[in-house]
């Protein structure tokens, strides 16, 4: 495994170093006039160990899904014990696994699915994410199911301790349609999905409600004991599935010990004016041993 591109900031510093290496992250020239300034040898250290994760692609299998045929592999990410990798959303800062593809032959959509991630310590501070192993499955669905499918690319994420550093590695592989392998891992990552919260109105055990009278406006979800107990340490996040908004950290209390409520402002974001779809806003819910989800406002 080459050595990771690093830019590392001074732990004091983390706040700050977030910033620029989120940046730094998404725009690759940003780091290269870092490491080729005089700032960039100061920030480097050599403290850091060499072998903070290492990387591989799982083959997997192919298999028909929605009446079309998909081939699952998986990025399989071993991090060095106390490091961590970010879910999806990463709050207000971090950055999540993501592919720039050089090259796609026989193939044009690929996603990334999720595994449960668990509460981890980031800079100090609780997030969402993953430790030790992770293991991404990469849903790829080929054009034509008689011949293979090759893919070569750039595989971008962040690794965090007392400090974050965005690494890239290379990606290669070639799936022929009569070759396959079922690792345990990328099938259990695969099957690893939260769980639907559902309610009945009747019952009156989950409710969301969105207030558009405060600015910005706030978007709450009442969720009753009964149909989850939240009496253990957790983090929420809300999210769009449609439109381009912005939702402030969640915060949460305890109502009469029969309810839970958890709240949110949300932001518009690049000039759209429409109205919110309500119907593709979610709401995951993360605890140390459980994923859950709530789907629609």
């Amino acid at each position: 495994m080459k050595k990771p591109n690093r830019i590392i900031f001074k732990v004091t510093l983390i706040r700050f170093s977030y910033i620029l290496l989120f940046f730094g992250f998404f725009n690759p020239s940003i780091i290269h006039s870092f490491e080729d300034s005089k700032i960039g040898e100061l920030l480097y250290s050599s403290g850091i160990p060499e072998n903070i994760y290492s990387i591989k692609t799982l083959i997997g299998w192919r298999e028909e899904k929605g009446g079309v045929d998909v081939h699952y592999i998986g990025i399989d990410v071993h991090l060095l014990e106390g490091w961590k990798t970010y879910w999806r959303k990463t709050g207000s800062t971090g950055f999540p696994i993501s592919i720039n593809w050089d090259e796609k032959i026989n193939f044009q959509e690929s996603i990334i699915h999720w595994p449960n991630p668990t509460i981890v310590s980031m800079a100090g501070e609780p997030t969402i994410g993953y430790s030790n192993r992770v293991v991404f499955p990469l849903e790829i669905h080929p054009l034509d199911s008689s011949i293979p499918v090759k893919g070569s690319g750039t595989i971008y994420f962040g690794v965090c301790k007392d400090v974050c550093i965005p690494v890239q590695e290379s990606i290669n592989f070639e799936l022929l349609p009569t070759v396959m392998e079922y690792p345990f891992a990328l099938a259990a990552s695969l099957n690893s999905k939260p769980k639907i919260l559902v309610s009945s109105q009747e019952q009156g055990e989950l409710e969301c409600r969105i207030d558009r009278t405060k600015t910005p406006p706030l978007i709450s979800t009442r969720i009753a004991t009964t149909l989850l107990n939240l009496n253990v340490p957790f983090l929420a996040i809300y999210e769009s599935n449609a439109d381009p908004v912005f939702f402030y950290k969640p915060q949460h209390r305890l109502h009469d010990k029969k309810q839970t409520i958890i709240h949110s402002s949300y932001e518009k974001l690049d000039g759209f004016e429409g109205n919110l779809d309500e119907s593709s806003i979610v709401l995951t819910i993360i605890t140390q041993d459980q994923t859950y989800e709530i789907q629609g406002c």
